[in-house]
């Protein structure tokens, strides 16, 4: 069939006689045919020219030239779509009373390689309990195949020997050259040598043990003209050792290497691109991994307790996790990662270096991005480095000999913690940035004594910043913490060395902090509890105007004097066993929760003159107060005055008959000391 367009340039049609405006057209009409362009027929045509030979030279010339009309060959016709077929378990039914297995076939219209639910055009049944088996063999060239091929013998298992006799053949199908249209199955010597000629299957293919198990017939397992397997790639085979693909270059989907006992060897080298995820996994033999991991891995990668695995370069990209656990030979580890790249997990490793670097995707906007980084219990691991502009969560704990880590990035958009690394004595963050912001919280613990920024950067944490028994020796280098500053068991540390705000204090056991301080900020929206610390002489909550949750100061010995100018605090307020403590005064507080001012054994007065409302008050055991003064309050829930030995009980009792209270008591304060009315 030809199909056309015409193209009028003088004139709509070709006109002979009289033209529209009175003038008598001269001359004949001729014709000209040429070849179209291929812009003008993709698949050929002509170009068909009429017009008028005015110039009387028997050829149509451009300029007399009046219509045009392009005839197109239509396109050849594509060949039909090759049948595929595909074995599925028949439940008991009308088909098959006691079940079986249903063999569809169709054409592949819609030319995937697979036969889909809508393309089923045949269904034969193979019914009974015994197994369905298939053993595959060289078709000779011949009727079935002109140019030889693959034939399939499908059948049941009827003597129960895990083979396909001759005799138990069912039914024979045949794949004619060198692609295999369906999910191919090969559990033997014999099945590879069959479709060692197989140049692309359009299915699955799965490597396996026979059904009766391992026979160690199948040592080496070798397909030497397979460029590609559409669909998945399973290899799990107990006594081989070698596993040779010398040829292959895609998988389409998922491709599994795992529980080979004995295999040691895998030759993959023109490996291009898996489509799906890559899971090299329980393979104790398993040396060297150089042939095997393409550039790029569409899914997950998964590479996990191959015992004797001491080499792995992995691919350049990689659409899904990453995760490299349990290869305790492993020497080194280099990983490249983009924001395409899941979270990524190193653990149990024996590498003794770690390499995690990002690189920007194509066509974006540059910046290096990775997920989430886990780096945990790598017994050997003495270095790691992690590159990028952009990093979610950060893990590095239970390397046990790790004495160094690099984190630098700019950006942290989760917590970073870095902990139990019984060695670790440095980290850096040398991202290059005047402020390194991180979203989450930061942790580190361990024998940390130095945290390395480049100079005059800062960090920006609007999460908690903990440090726990590291030996560190001063803070520096905040600009901001947006959570709680938790300072705890630090041996070595003294101070801070320049003051940063911060949305709270949780500072415990700093034998050898002397101060701390702020920059005089005037909120504090998380708890204070500051406890247990040697020397602390001061602290940074002195000018707050309000506290958002509690506030606790405990056995801190060498604290002698705290002055809160705060009207608020939004939950208990407690003062307690700081031995030193003299002095205590909170002139604007009026409104708390809770006052506890228990067992301070040198205080020797406080009052709260603006007090109007505190539901509990409890007083107790300060053995040398002398003085206690709450003018405003005149309303409790509960007030306890008692066991101060210095306070003069007459005093404490005129305090109570001001107070409205459901539950208040003086006892044990000193009954012998007179007041003055």
């Amino acid at each position: 069939m030809v199909t056309s367009r015409s193209y009028g340039w003088l004139l709509a049609a070709v006109a002979i006689g009289a033209c529209g405006d009175g003038l008598a057209a001269t001359g004949p009409v001729v014709t000209r045919v040429e070849p179209a362009s291929a812009a003008q027929c993709p698949s050929g045509g002509s170009v068909v020219s009429s017009g008028l030979d005015t110039n009387a030279n028997a050829v149509l010339d451009d300029v007399e030239t009046v219509t045009q009309t392009v005839l197109c060959n239509d396109p050849p016709a594509q060949p039909p779509p090759v049948v595929v077929v595909r074995i599925v378990a028949e439940p008991i039914g009308a088909n098959c009373a006691d079940g079986g297995a249903a063999v569809q076939s169709g054409p592949d219209r819609n030319r995937n390689g697979q036969l889909d639910d809508n393309e089923v055009a045949h269904t034969d049944y193979l019914c009974g309990d015994t197994a369905l088996l298939t053993r595959l063999v060289p078709e000779p060239v011949g009727a079935h195949c002109v140019a030889g091929g693959l034939a399939l013998r499908i059948g049941r298992d009827l003597d129960g020997d895990h083979e396909l006799d001759d005799g138990e053949v069912e039914r024979t199908e045949y794949e004619c050259g060198d692609i295999l249209s369906r999910n191919i199955a090969i559990h033997s010597q014999a099945d590879a040598l069959a479709i060692a000629h197989i140049r692309v299957i359009q299915g699955s293919l799965r490597i396996s043990d026979p059904p009766a198990g391992p026979d160690g017939s199948f040592e080496a397992i070798v397909l030497p003209d397979l460029e590609q397997v559409r669909d998945e790639l399973t290899v799990s085979v107990k006594l081989a050792t070698r596993l040779s693909l010398p040829k292959l270059q895609m998988v389409g989907a998922t491709t599994e290497i795992a529980d080979n006992s004995l295999l040691s060897v895998i030759e993959v080298p023109a490996l291009i691109r898996l489509g799906g995820s890559l899971d090299v996994s329980r393979n104790p033999e398993l040396l060297d991994l150089t042939d095997v991991l393409p550039p790029v891995v569409a899914g997950d990668l998964r590479i996990t307790d191959n015992a004797k695995l001491t080499t792995a370069p992995l691919p350049f990209e990689v659409a899904g996790r990453i995760d490299i656990s349990g290869n305790v030979s492993l020497s080194a580890l280099t990983i490249f990662a983009s924001e395409q790249t899941g979270p990524i997990r190193v653990a149990g490793n024996g590498a003794a270096t770690l390499e995690l670097t990002a690189h920007a995707i194509a066509d974006g906007d540059g910046v290096k991005r990775l997920s989430s980084v886990q780096v945990i219990d790598n017994p050997r691991m003495s270095r790691m480095a992690i590159h990028t502009d952009v990093v979610g969560a950060i893990e590095v704990a239970g390397n046990a000999v790790l004495d160094e880590a690099f984190l630098n990035a700019v950006q942290f958009e989760g917590d970073v913690d870095v902990s139990s690394n019984p060695q670790l004595v440095r980290v850096s963050f040398l991202g290059e940035a005047d402020v390194l912001q991180i979203a989450g919280a930061v942790t580190m613990s361990g024998p940390i004594w130095q945290i390395r920024v480049r100079p005059f950067t800062l960090f920006d944490i609007r999460g908690d910043l903990t440090l726990k028994n590291t030996l560190l020796s001063t803070i520096h280098s905040i600009h901001r913490v947006g959570g709680q500053l938790r300072l705890l068991a630090n041996p070595q540390l003294t101070g801070v060395s320049s003051p940063f705000p911060m949305g709270g204090l949780d500072v415990h056991n700093n034998h050898m902090l002397e101060t701390l301080s702020t920059v005089g900020q005037p909120v504090f929206t998380h708890e204070i509890d500051v406890s247990f610390n040697q020397r602390l002489t001061s602290l940074p909550i002195e000018n707050a105007d309000t506290f958002g949750g509690n506030v606790s100061i405990r056995a801190n010995p060498a604290l002698a004097a705290l002055s809160l100018r705060a009207a608020r605090v939004s939950g208990q307020l407690v003062i307690r066993e700081n031995s030193a403590l003299v002095d205590f005064s909170a002139d604007l507080l009026q409104d708390v929760e809770t006052i506890n001012i228990l067992s301070n054994a040198q205080l020797a007065q406080f009052s709260l003159p603006s007090l109007t409302r505190a539901p509990i008050v409890v007083v107790d055991r300060n053995a040398a107060l002398h003085h206690v003064a709450l003018p405003l309050l005149t309303e409790a829930t509960t007030v306890l005055i008692t066991h101060n030995l210095a306070l003069p009980s007459c005093e404490v009792i005129a305090l109570l008959a001001g107070i409205t209270a459901r539950s208040k008591l003086q006892a044990g304060n000193d009954d012998t000391a007179s007041c003055t009315p």
